[in-house]
């Protein structure tokens, strides 16, 4: 995927996060597409920790990207910042007119992907993108952004649906699965397959399950 800034710039100069060099240089290659081999060394062996012997990953292979990672590791933060520039930089020429392309934040219940949500509004706040919103942000569903070409995109939240019910009908330029394992219990007696299945026509960019 590739916009009008990388994604690890946009994370660091753009939201002012702080990356470690493992979020770093697992971004610069699944992201951003920068091939293992063209890493300066200590980034390579950073690299072959996370991904193995590999040199280069097919751009197919990033269209759905996995993250299953510790508690507190900073995921959903990132996640939500992958949503926001997908949201800014997808390719939305496959959208038809008038067309509100959607980036969803999927959890097994309702109250969770709020939580997720909750965390794309605030990294919006306090940084020039704050002024790409165009409702308050407070809603408790979601808030649409203006891009600079002028087209509107939005950021949902819902529950994970059967079938993917929630998902469908609408452009899609990012889908988040927030606690993507625990879909197959409790309330939600659905799948992440559910979910990607309803996506997949009209998926404009990334897939990505975090848990």
């Amino acid at each position: 995927m590739t916009g009008a800034i990388p994604f690890v710039s946009f994370c660091v100069q753009v939201l002012g996060l702080g990356l470690t060099d493992p979020w770093r240089v697992l971004l610069m290659v699944s992201i951003d597409g920068i091939p293992v081999s063209r890493l300066d060394p200590a980034d390579r062996e950073i690299a072959l920790r996370l991904f193995g012997p590999i040199d280069e990953i097919p751009p197919a292979a990033r269209r759905v990207i996995v993250w299953r990672l510790g508690r507190a590791s900073g995921k959903t933060t990132i996640a939500a910042a992958l949503l926001l520039w997908l949201a800014l930089t997808v390719d939305l020429t496959r959208s038809g007119p008038g067309q509100v392309a959607h980036g969803f934040i999927v959890s097994a219940s309702s109250p969770l992907a709020r939580i997720a949500l909750g965390v794309a509004r605030a990294v919006v706040r306090n940084t020039p993108l704050d002024g790409l919103v165009l409702d308050d942000g407070d809603s408790a569903t979601g808030f649409s952004m203006r891009r600079p070409d002028g087209r509107t995109v939005a950021i949902r939240s819902v529950a994970a649906s059967r079938g993917g019910a929630n998902l469908r009908g609408v452009d899609v330029f990012a889908l988040v699965l927030d606690e993507s394992e625990f879909f197959n219990s409790g309330e939600a007696a659905v799948t992440d397959a559910d979910q990607i299945g309803a996506v997949g026509p009209r998926l404009l960019g990334l897939v990505v399950p975090i848990s």
